[in-house]
């Protein structure tokens, strides 16, 4: 049996939008071997020749994949297509004071709460409420999707049963205590739960973490995560609304979640990116936004972040994936969430040549048949 892939995607030569923000610091141009490889052009790229739209229909050499392609092509609006050298960037305590700053407006941080039994019981209340709300998505799917359902009624119950075994040993009450804004090390906890050794333990010099709740007011709780980490290069932000029920009633339009999305970020320093893709969150009314960072007016190709399980460090990444996702609803920011920055430290080639457009197309059509051989059940289409 055949299988069809259908394209229906934005095409991307590469992609700018106007925006085009300026570095906020010189970037070096550098010279090494690498670069010696890269071949340069003296021509603009705004000249670079490419069909507005590819439509196109072809079969595999074994015939058993068919592909049809119907994608815009856009060609960036600049003069160069650098390649440029990329660290990751690891996050300073003057980085983290501005984020606490933007992202909590003055609230105060407060070390992660203990639940009380009042909370776990209002929580297990939610949970069944939501259950038997006949018009929640989870519901809805009942008849369409039965084994989606019955998945998802389990992961309900376990959780329930989680919160009442929580319940038994939760206190009556409990008085927040303020967290510090400082980075506090991990480095002691890391070395006593046996993730690294005595080694590593000496040659880290910034790990350590931000962590805690606030409350901003008008009922919205949040939970903030900043971590800085020299040496494993995990460097991340996570924040987040705690309390999903207080969500928007009615829903936010894309521009305007970009618009809310774009101010926050800027703030806090990411101005150089760019919305790569969304998506609606239909529960929450909101818009879910994965942003990709654009170098010198060129958007970097969006990938989500990934996990790789090969401990053979020739076969590894020196680092993973930069990953920033920001979800916004008419009440404002509901979550972001950044992992593994980078930085740009370097213009390897200020110019370099671009493959023609036909000799991409050949490379698509030759890859895209690797990328679907282990697929052989006929039922994947």
């Amino acid at each position: 049996m055949k299988k069809t892939i259908v394209t229906v995607l934005l095409f991307l030569v590469l992609w700018c939008s106007g925006c085009q923000p300026t570095p906020d610091k010189e970037i070096v141009v550098g010279k090494n071997d690498f670069a010696a490889k890269i071949v340069s052009s003296d021509e603009a790229l705004a000249i670079y020749e490419a069909t507005e739209i590819w439509q196109e229909e072809f079969q595999s050499n074994d015939e058993k994949l068919s592909v049809i392609i119907d994608a815009p092509v856009t060609v960036p609006n600049v003069n160069a297509f650098p390649v440029v050298k990329i660290r990751p960037m690891v996050i300073t305590q003057e980085q983290a004071d501005i984020v606490i700053k933007v992202l909590l407006g003055g609230a105060t941080l407060y070390e992660k709460s203990v639940k009380t039994k009042r909370e776990i019981t209002d929580e297990i209340l939610r949970i069944r409420q939501y259950i038997a709300d006949p018009n929640t998505d989870f519901n809805i799917s009942k008849d369409a999707n039965p084994e989606y359902y019955a998945e998802v009624l389990a992961d309900f119950d376990a959780q329930i049963r989680r919160l009442e075994i929580e319940y038994e040993t939760a206190p009556d009450s409990y008085t927040p205590k303020e967290a510090s804004n400082l980075f506090v090390s991990e480095k002691d906890n890391l070395l006593a739960e046996s993730v690294i050794t005595w080694e590593q333990y000496e040659q880290i010099t910034d790990f350590g973490v931000i962590e805690g709740e606030a409350d901003l007011g008008n009922g919205k709780s949040v939970y903030l995560n900043i971590m800085t980490d020299e040496y494993f290069l995990n460097n991340r932000i996570i924040f987040f609304n705690t309390q999903y029920e207080l969500s928007a009633s009615e829903t936010i339009l894309l521009n305007d979640a970009v618009c809310i999305a774009k101010d926050i970020i800027t703030q806090i320093g990411l101005g150089d990116m760019e919305v790569a893709a969304s998506h609606t969150s239909a529960s929450n009314n909101s818009f879910v936004l994965y942003f990709t960072r654009n170098v010198m007016g060129i958007p970097t190709n969006y990938a989500s972040e990934t996990d790789f399980s090969n401990n053979e460090p020739i076969y590894s990444p020196p680092w993973y994936e930069e990953t920033l996702e920001v979800e916004v609803d008419n009440t404002g920011l509901c979550s972001l969430y950044l992992s593994n920055p980078i930085e740009v430290t370097e213009i390897i080639n200020a110019n370099a040549a671009l493959l023609p457009f036909e000799k991409i197309q050949e490379i698509f059509r030759e890859q895209i048949q690797y990328k679907n051989l282990w697929f052989d059940n006929p039922d994947v289409v």
